[in-house]
């Protein structure tokens, strides 16, 4: 039958989950209509990775859309109604390889000469003779071993006009007879699919990567329904076979949508209060702190009773996750609301914050605060852009390289003091250097807890403390024998607690000067550090809920003096934009409809380790309860996932087929949604004080 190529049916899917508990709401994903004019791949998406056959590896780093020929090789399938003559069009660019063999179902059609960079346009005639009805393969042999990106892939017949490009959202080529698969997870809440017409024959296959556990068949349905409760708590594979006498053209994409329950006592009533300008905000942020080392979350030593007794009248979240494992990008993140791969201030020496992005501070100062910020770290200063919005800017560390958080109290009060003579409220950041290394805490929190050392100052400590922290310089790698995670852990407690014996000196100043009734504390990590845990010390790149998971304590007055304890997961941007909305009266751009308090769908949280370079990057994928910790590119990417809740220490990850693939499509959904709105970062401009201060921190 000849393929009619215009004014085809047009397929569509519609896929809406949500909790089976109470009156939780129902949310849709309504996927944009497919028209036949675009035929290309798409070659970053997880919905069209049926397509590609062989260990084919998607760009994810560094802004552009491709895909990578594995080296030995790899192939595109694709289904025909009818067989006719089909041109199919490429766009290359060429690493080390100088010829590509392409084939056609096992035929050898033409070698292409390759051009290196920049990329260029290749076609290549697929005959109609060594088609086939329903299911083809090209397949593309490199010469050498080389890296060869795809820009560009497209079949369309003889004459018919070409798409310049794939463009946002991202279509993949469908017909029918087709099979159509994606990955889910179930457990809970339902499964809707709408077709635009009724499809004459639907196969739908389950599976959990093993075993079928659901195969229906169906006649002429425009809809379906399943009600994924029905199967535990996993990930699932769909498989759709679908007949007929026309060609679609159509997109299916998975999500996982979880909603809060609206009657979950943990959520307040009045999720969050109406604007409140005239009351001060004092944000004090801890460099590194862990949230299980609070004790008011349970930690066994008593390192927080100063924060304890804020957290008794205040929001303390539980599950409060940053979006990257270290401080620049995580404090951009909090000063923009933007997730680190949108704001873009990744790399630790070469980018910081765009001041074309509107920050907090600056939506602080247009609601007629006085702004002020003091930092004792230089990825908090002005050599990446961090002073935006700020009014009065102390960078401590241009004084000292190891300012200590002795010396953020007399700052408070020096805050409120010119607060006072502007007659605004105070919106004050203050970035502290503990518990981050180097562990110089005073007696008496020197000694509280460790015992060996007991003169003050000791230079043995500080060097044993290094040479655990970083590794000796003649070890390739890191062993430490249970007495030295002892004593690294002994010092970070008590550097937290110095930490927390000066937070609790501002919070006595705010009493002092009468404003503690018109002051909302926040207190957070930017965030965590490996102690030990998985083998790992320090954070960078350490990705387990140790380096990741962050305290984050929000006391208004009048509004949280009773306290509570909220679990649902929220992140860094969350905080920023629930403080915007409620002290400057608006959100900030980019920041929608997160929130602390909001109970809405929550979304799949990814966070990253610092930025290495395209093919060096870790990433966590948080689907809760699961996390997924996913390390390398391509043909080497891994995929650790465990169950945060049951095994919050990692000790048994879970082993499931299906994953990788699973919450590698997470990543890329997330990612290449970020990347619609990716700024350009601006250079930083390190000094000597600020390199001193780096040096003494351990990252240069």
């Amino acid at each position: 039958m000849k393929i009619i190529w215009q004014g085809l049916a047009i397929f569509s899917l519609l896929l809406a989950v949500a909790c089976n508990s109470g009156e939780s709401p129902v949310t849709e994903t309504v996927f944009p209509e497919i028209t036949s004019s675009r035929r290309g791949f798409a070659l970053q998406s997880p919905e069209d990775d049926t397509h590609f056959v062989g260990n084919w590896s998607g760009s994810l780093f560094d802004g552009h859309t491709y895909r990578s020929i594995p080296l030995d090789g790899g192939s595109v399938r694709f289904t025909l109604d009818a067989a006719q003559t089909l041109l199919l069009t490429l766009r290359l660019r060429a690493e080390d390889a100088t010829s590509l063999s392409v084939l056609l179902n096992q035929h050898h059609l033409k070698e292409l000469q390759l051009v290196p960079k920049p990329p260029s346009e290749y076609r290549v005639l697929l005959p109609r003779r060594l088609l086939r009805k329903k299911e083809n393969l090209i397949s593309f042999v490199p010469d050498t071993a080389a890296r060869i990106r795809f820009y560009h892939l497209a079949i369309a017949p003889p004459g018919r006009s070409e798409p310049a490009g794939i463009t946002p959202p991202p279509l993949a080529v469908i017909q029918l007879p087709s099979t159509l698969e994606y990955l889910m997870r179930t457990g809970e809440g339902h499964l809707n699919i709408r077709f635009s017409q009724p499809i004459p024959r639907i196969r739908l296959t389950i599976d959990n990567g093993e075993d079928v556990e659901f195969h229906r068949e169906w006649h002429r349905k425009d809809c379906i329904n399943l009600d994924l409760a029905k199967w535990p708590d996993g990930i699932r594979r769909l498989r759709f076979r679908m007949d007929g006498s026309t060609m679609t053209f159509g997109l299916l994409a998975s999500q996982r949508t979880r909603f809060l329950n609206s009657a979950d006592p943990y959520v307040p009533e009045t999720p969050e209060p109406g604007k409140d300008s005239g009351m001060n905000v004092l944000m004090i942020l801890l460099d590194s702190a862990r949230a299980d080392r609070f004790s008011c979350a349970g930690y066994h030593r008593p390192t927080t009773p100063h924060i304890d007794a804020l957290a008794r009248r205040a929001w303390r979240f539980q599950n409060a996750w940053a979006e990257a494992a270290y401080t620049l990008a995580s404090t951009a993140t909090l000063f923009s609301g933007l997730a680190p791969d949108q704001h873009n201030a990744v790399s630790n020496y070469f980018g910081g914050l765009n001041p074309g992005i509107l920050t907090l501070a600056e939506k602080m100062e247009q609601a007629g605060y006085h702004t002020a910020a003091v930092s004792a770290i230089p990825y908090c200063g002005r050599a990446f852009h961090m002073e935006q919005g700020f009014s009065t800017f102390i960078e401590l560390f241009q004084e000292t390289p190891q300012p200590l958080a002795s010396e953020f109290p007399p700052r408070l009060d020096q805050i409120i003091q010119e607060s006072a003579k502007r007659k605004k409220p105070f919106f004050a950041y203050l970035h502290m250097r503990e518990p981050h290394i180097d562990y110089l805490m005073p007696p008496p929190y020197y000694g509280s807890f460790h015992r060996g050392y007991q003169d003050y100052p000791n230079p043995r400590f500080l060097k044993k403390l290094k040479e655990i922290y970083f590794g000796r310089k003649e070890h390739s790698t890191r062993k430490h024998s249970p007495q030295d995670l002892e004593l690294l852990n002994d010092a970070y407690d008590e550097n937290l607690l110095f930490a927390d014996a000066m937070v609790g000196k501002m919070l006595q100043s705010l009493k002092d000067h009468g404003l503690h009734e018109r002051t909302a504390v926040i207190v957070l990590g930017d965030h965590g550090e490996g102690l030990g845990e998985h083998g790992e010390i320090g954070h960078n790149t350490v990705m387990h809920p140790e380096g990741l998971r962050i305290p984050v304590i929000f006391a208004i007055p009048g509004w949280s003096d009773s306290g509570g304890v909220i679990s649902h997961p929220v992140t860094t941007s969350d905080l920023t934009a629930s403080l915007s909305r409620i002290f400057a009266g608006a959100p900030l751009p980019g920041t929608g409809e997160k929130g602390l308090f909001r109970a809405r769908p929550v979304p799949t949280l990814v966070s990253r380790s610092i930025f290495f370079s395209e093919y060096h990057n870790h990433w966590s994928v948080l689907e809760y309860p699961y996390q997924a910790i996913l390390t390398g590119y391509g043909d080497s990417l891994s995929c650790r996932v465990i169950n945060i809740e049951n095994d919050p220490r990692g000790r048994t990850p879970l082993e499931h087929p299906l994953h990788q693939s699973y919450f590698f499509q997470r990543l890329v959904d997330t990612l290449r949604n970020r990347r619609l709105e990716k700024i350009t970062p601006i250079a930083s401009s390190l000094k000597k004080k600020e390199i001193e201060s780096l040096k003494s921190l351990g990252y240069l």
